[in-house]
């Protein structure tokens, strides 16, 4: 799912297909990504299952899942929906750690060997933010590009109330940065009721 977070949230699945979504449930069941026993979530309370996306580790996993979302941006870039430049020196692909790292920078790989975009995403760049910041080397919170002036394209496995990427847009928009678009591989739909909708 790819949500654009302006004014108003705008969801639109990973594909428009029900069979290509039906083919990514069967891969995620194969490769045992689902878990279906109560298991401790983000937000601290039990859910009735869970989703671990680190089992898509081989590459043609991972591909075959960043393929998906390649396919949606494509898709989105020519419709109008997502207003991608034809130079665009100004994007980031950032990934919630830890999940979200590998499918943004797989994903940005792809769209910087796309034929078809003519070298669009050849200055495109990644980041992701640690868990902890780190207080020696060059130190910070932040890992990659600066998000200074730039749009961002945020990324994370699943979607569970929405906390972490609250959280991540607020950091972003602190850095000067602005959340252009938020991709995940699964969204539980659960909200809690002290918790706003990540769309408002």
């Amino acid at each position: 799912k790819v949500t654009q977070p302006y004014n108003s949230f705008v969801e639109i699945p990973m594909s428009r297909e029900f069979s290509d979504f039906q083919a990514l449930i069967e891969q995620a069941l194969r490769l045992g990504a689902f878990r279906f026993e109560p298991t401790l979530v983000s937000d601290q309370r039990l859910s009735p299952y869970f989703f671990n996306s680190g089992v898509f580790n081989a590459f043609c996993d991972l591909d075959s899942l960043t393929r998906r979302w390649f396919t949606r941006v494509v898709e989105l870039i020519e419709d109008g929906t997502l207003d991608i430049p034809s130079f665009c020196d100004d994007i980031v692909f950032l990934g919630i750690a830890e999940k979200g790292i590998a499918p943004a920078i797989a994903l940005g790989t792809s769209m910087y060997y796309e034929p078809n975009f003519n070298g669009r995403f050849r200055f495109a760049k990644y980041a992701f933010f640690r868990k902890h910041p780190k207080g020696h080397g060059e130190g910070g919170e932040i890992v990659g590009a600066s998000l200074s002036g730039m749009r961002v394209v945020v990324f994370d496995d699943t979607l569970t109330a929405g906390k972490s990427a609250l959280e991540t847009f607020r950091k972003v928009r602190g850095m000067g940065g602005t959340p252009l678009a938020f991709f995940t591989v699964f969204d539980r739909e659960e909200r809690t009721s002290n918790l706003k909708d990540p769309r408002q």
